[in-house]
């Protein structure tokens, strides 16, 4: 679980609102949470990084914890707005594992899933099945983890600003 501190992207630095994302860091004391929680900076992209070496290098230029697709473009809606905002992730794939073209084949622009790219990529090599599975037992994980982070959250009276 990460509480960002900032998000960098293709919008520059943005900077997350420090006492909204230290309340929402705390609510996971005497939590499950607490062991996994950390605070840092979060990179923002366009697209999936999907092998070891984008997301080392990403890692090196920003020295961000973890990558997504839309801290940024919440970020610079709330900052054009004068809104305050936070950022509160969990990791699915971590930087030393790269992902299977199955992963991201079915993947939508709005973030969903279709089935049917994703069996075609299978077929194509169906060794990805393996790797694949891993995917979906982590993204479980780090659904779990974010459902607890609601709660957690929720009844620490975090969530408001």
């Amino acid at each position: 679980m990460i509480i960002a501190s900032s998000v960098s992207g293709p919008f520059g630095v943005l900077d997350t609102d420090p006492e909204w994302s230290t309340r929402l860091f705390a609510a996971f004391a005497w939590t499950p949470l607490e062991a996994k929680a950390v605070r840092g900076t979060m990179a923002g992209v366009a697209a999936p990084l999907t092998g070891e070496q984008q997301k080392s290098s990403l890692y090196r230029a920003t020295g961000a914890l973890a990558v997504d697709m839309e801290s940024h473009i919440a970020g610079a809606i709330a900052t054009a707005r004068g809104l305050p905002f936070a950022v509160c992730r969990a990791i699915v794939d971590p930087a030393w594992r790269s992902l299977p073209s199955a992963a991201t084949a079915g993947l939508r622009d709005d973030g969903t899933t279709t089935i049917l790219p994703i069996l075609r990529e299978l077929l194509k090599e169906p060794s990805q099945l393996g790797a694949l599975l891993k995917v979906a037992g982590d993204a479980r994980a780090a659904r779990t983890s974010l459902v607890q982070a609601r709660h957690a959250m929720g009844a620490a009276g975090a969530l408001g600003v």
